[in-house]
């Protein structure tokens, strides 16, 4: 995915034996983490975190929203009035 970013497909194979082996490992990896890659400067350390950044959604979601997201979850009773007691209401669709 990266490789079609404009990043080598000899950077890539530094970042996974690195150990950078998903790109999402590579978007929420610290500059200073990357830099360690031998063979990635500064440079390239911040075109590759941008690359990877809009490949993989980095956005802040507020409480106010995850609320309402919790809200809009349906729950499917289980028939077992104590099993839905403990479930708190019954098992999530998610």
């Amino acid at each position: 995915a990266l490789e079609g970013s404009g990043i080598t497909k000899g950077d890539c194979q530094k970042l996974y034996d690195a150990g950078f082996l998903t790109v999402d490992s590579i978007a929420y990896a610290t500059s200073a983490a990357l830099s360690k890659v031998k063979g990635l400067g500064d440079a390239k350390v911040a075109k590759i975190k941008d690359s990877a950044s809009k490949l993989v959604p980095m956005g802040f979601t507020t409480a106010s929203e995850y609320h309402k997201q919790r809200q809009e979850l349906i729950y499917i009773h289980t028939g077992s009035k104590e099993l839905d007691k403990l479930l708190a209401g019954g098992l999530e669709t998610g």
